[in-house]
């Protein structure tokens, strides 16, 4: 279906949360509504991809299938509907807050937001590139109306993502993965020094997007996500995981 090109929906993310307590959590789909009802769709990961535990598969493959049976009718959940599913579900399933998104064509928009926020990055074997990294944060600015360029100099740094809500102080961000199976940390160290460095040669709010190590990458690497990590944090940045920029952002650009 293609939706009305003003048309404005709102998206929510279905997340799981093992440990309450530590409050780490894995997304499971994406859920896109209209105001009314008259458009919307539910896209979910694989199951086996967010636990290998199989009775909690069975549980989360009932939540899920009920879902798919709400959205799968002529009359879809609407605004108020999700908004209610954010409201009581706050424990081990959390809908996170509804957030307003266009919608020129409903499974485009379905399909950008299960990219961006819930799809497994693994690829090759379990790793994860920076690109891999870096394209999915891009992706998450673009959905939340951001304006932003890639691979921008300011003055003569270069930055991975310049974010440009305020032009003359822009926030600027750094991305690094862990979860590859190289052998030499070196130049992925000297990316996070050089970084702190630009950021404060030219006092720029910023922030990193940090993938960590993979369970097969190799020792090296996590010795060296140690460091950058214990690097960062003596500079007080702010450090995120891939999963936490959607909820993290509006914080960070005010």
């Amino acid at each position: 279906m293609v939706a009305d090109v003003n048309q404005t929906g709102y998206y929510s993310i279905l997340r799981y949360r093992r440990d309450v307590a530590r409050d780490e959590a894995k997304n499971l789909a994406v859920l896109l509504v209209t105001e009314d009802g008259s458009a919307g769709g539910f896209k979910s990961a694989p199951v086996s991809t967010i636990s290998k535990v199989l009775r909690q598969q069975g549980l989360l493959d009932s939540l899920l299938d009920g879902l798919r049976r709400q959205f799968s009718g002529e009359l879809k959940p609407t605004l108020a509907d999700l908004e209610k599913m954010h409201e009581q579900l706050d424990r081990s399933i959390v809908v996170t807050e509804p957030r307003r998104t266009a919608v020129p064509d409903e499974a485009r928009t379905l399909s950008a937001l299960y990219r961006a926020y819930v799809a497994p990055m693994a690829r090759g074997g379990g790793y994860l590139t920076k690109a891999t990294v870096l394209n999915r944060v891009s992706e998450v600015f673009g959905l939340q109306g951001l304006r932003y360029e890639r691979e921008k100099h300011i003055d003569d740094f270069r930055f991975d993502l310049v974010l440009e809500d305020q032009p003359s102080h822009p926030t600027v961000a750094e991305v690094l993965s862990f979860a590859t199976p190289a052998h030499d940390w070196m130049p992925v160290e000297h990316d996070a020094g050089y970084f702190l460095y630009a950021l404060q040669k030219l006092d720029l709010p910023g922030f990193a997007v940090v993938q960590a190590p993979s369970p097969k990458s190799l020792q090296s690497a996590f010795e060296a996500h140690e460091r950058v990590h214990h690097l960062f944090d003596e500079a007080h940045l702010r450090v995120l995981r891939p999963s936490e920029l959607p909820d993290a952002l509006p914080a960070i650009i005010g």
